[in-house]
């Protein structure tokens, strides 16, 4: 077999690969694009949807200001109802290890384990 090394890169425009800017950061205040898995069922408070634990989202993420437990920061992500596209906020709890709801939807009751509490 032949070498199948490139010896001279081919650039027909003559541009100067030096100063082209490959890639731009996000600030860092900005919320990031995330794939998330719902924690748990909720009903959607504009239409009454309900959306089951498990359910994959794209979301926004975001670090809450000012909000931090023992040096763990906290954190929000914002994501559509499945039906309406109504906007439902969710926070973490890292003293409880769990989440709490702050707009767009009620949490579904779910069974608790008295004993793991």
């Amino acid at each position: 077999m032949g070498e199948r090394e490139v010896v001279k890169k081919n650039n027909p425009l003559g541009l100067d690969l030096e100063n082209i800017v490959w890639h731009v950061r996000k600030p860092k205040d900005q919320p990031i694009k995330v794939r998330l898995i719902l924690p748990m069922s909720i009903t959607c408070g504009t239409c009454g949807n309900n959306i089951c634990k498990g359910t994959q989202f794209n979301s926004l993420k975001e670090d809450v200001v000012g909000e931090t437990f023992i040096g763990i920061q906290i954190l929000r992500f914002y994501f559509k109802c499945t039906k309406c596209r109504a906007e439902i906020t969710f926070k973490t709890n890292p003293r409880n290890s769990d989440f709490i709801l702050e707009s767009g939807a009620t949490r579904n009751s779910e069974q608790v384990d008295e004993a793991a509490i």
